[in-house]
């Protein structure tokens, strides 16, 4: 048998045959494979035909959605569930079975276990052993009453590991922390563990309501800038500039005139319009190269998540510079600053995003947190512990199932090939390299 797409439709049908309309009353809705997406989710849906109920979606849900390489008994299970909710509906199947959805493509062998009946709406099997050749689209078939239920296609995702890249923002941090800045106490950390990672960098100083904070436009963020190059992190662009505060709309930026950053006399844009967000970031990447970056920044990420507002939009100037724009899986809600009412690291909600996009999918897995924040830096080691936790009690062992980054190729590997992002819905773009 085959682990399918075509399963999580047949069964929503079965799970409709027992509401309130017939199995004639229901519409397919598969989703259309989009095999060139490099961080896909496929979703089949039902929707009602007819009756009251007529429009109601249903999506099929199947646990795991990742697999990787050389996992051995892997539980899948399959719900329908209404958006929204978490819950099953209730299903009544005679079997199912997972076939192949291209013809040429070899079997799956699932075997169900008599001895655990699963929760009513759940579907269970286990795939004895996760080869590479499991990726891709497969059909799931339900029989409901001794009648086949029409196939429906669903992405199962093989890898060969799932890989965690860690990412920092508002830094660098010049005020020191037990003798160091708290950008050095995360620098130690990432070096003691092997970890390279991405910092997104302010390079004109920050303010929030309660002080100002020096950035990489003093010697001392500049040197920071330095060593995070050094140590083999990559470098990009949270913002630039005429910084003012993070509470100041980064898109708002777009209508106003190009500025000189230099001093040279001529402002600083690269666009036949040319505004001051061009300029602030510009005055970033000049910043960055100055710390040695030959290739400058290649990556952006929007302050406060914030790329557009209402109709004016960051992602034009960012595909005038080359930026391609990074968002997040899941984040450590540490705030900016400790002395912050949010500073404190929360790690349950965290670990709760990790395992969210997990389990919808995504095998390339970015965290962010700051390095601004004095706590983070004091916690990272028990950050790093709760991933591993985290990544436990899905089943996957370090470094045979997934790994932190380790080297600067692989954490631009992933920044470059990352299309999709679980920290919000509405921020899920085909491309982040610009345009809408």
């Amino acid at each position: 048998m085959k682990i399918a797409p075509a399963v999580a439709a047949a069964f929503a049908v079965a799970s409709l045959g027992t509401g309130c309309v017939s199995r004639a009353d229901v519409e397919l809705v598969p989703a259309e494979p989009r095999a060139d997406e490099s961080d896909f989710v496929l979703e089949s849906a039902l929707e009602l035909a007819s009756g009251g109920c007529a429009g109601t979606r249903y999506e099929a849900d199947l646990r795991p959605k990742l697999l990787v390489v050389g996992q051995c008994d892997v539980e899948i299970e399959l719900r329908l569930t209404r958006p929204g909710f978490d819950f099953p509906l209730d299903a009544r199947a005679d079997s199912f079975a997972f076939r192949p959805h291209t013809p040429a493509a070899g079997e799956i062998r699932l075997e169900t276990d008599p001895s655990r009946p699963p929760p009513r709406g759940v579907l269970r099997a286990a795939v004895a052993k996760v080869t590479p050749d499991m990726t891709g689209y497969w059909d799931l078939v339900l029989t409901v009453a001794g009648r086949e239920m029409p196939p429906v296609p669903y992405a199962l995702r093989v890898v060969p590991a799932i890989r965690v890249a860690l990412t920092f923002d508002d830094g660098p941090s010049v005020e020191e922390f037990h003798g160091l800045t708290s950008t050095d106490w995360v620098l130690d950390t990432l070096q003691a563990e092997g970890i390279k990672a991405a910092f997104f960098v302010l390079t004109t100083a920050d303010r929030s309501l309660l002080r100002r904070y020096p950035k990489a436009e003093t010697p001392r963020g500049l040197a920071l800038l330095v060593r995070e190059l050094a140590d083999g992190h990559v470098v990009a662009c949270h913002w630039g500039g005429k910084y003012r505060t993070q509470y100041v709309l980064h898109p708002g930026r777009v209508p106003l005139p190009p500025y000189d950053s230099t001093g040279d006399g001529s402002p600083e844009f690269v666009g036949p319009e040319g505004n001051a967000l061009e300029s602030d970031l510009l005055e970033c990447a000049q910043r960055i190269a100055l710390a040695g970056s030959i290739a400058g920044p290649a990556f952006v990420r929007p302050p406060l998540w914030t790329y557009k507002d209402g109709e004016v939009s960051a992602l034009p100037t960012y595909a005038e510079l080359g930026l391609k724009m990074i968002l997040t899986d899941a984040h450590l809600f540490d705030g900016g600053y400790a002395e912050l009412f949010v500073g404190r690291p929360i790690l349950p909600g965290m670990a709760w995003e990790i395992e969210s996009a997990v389990r919808s999918g995504h095998s390339d897995i970015v965290v962010t947190m700051h390095d601004s924040n004095a706590r983070t830096a004091e916690a990272l080691p028990r950050v790093l512990a709760c991933i591993r936790k985290t990544m436990r009690r899905l089943g996957y062992e370090e470094d045979v199932h997934w790994h932190f980054t380790k080297s600067t190729e692989e954490l631009l590997e992933i920044l470059e090939r990352k299309r999709r992002f679980h920290l919000n819905p509405r921020l899920l773009l085909d491309d982040t390299r610009g345009g809408d």
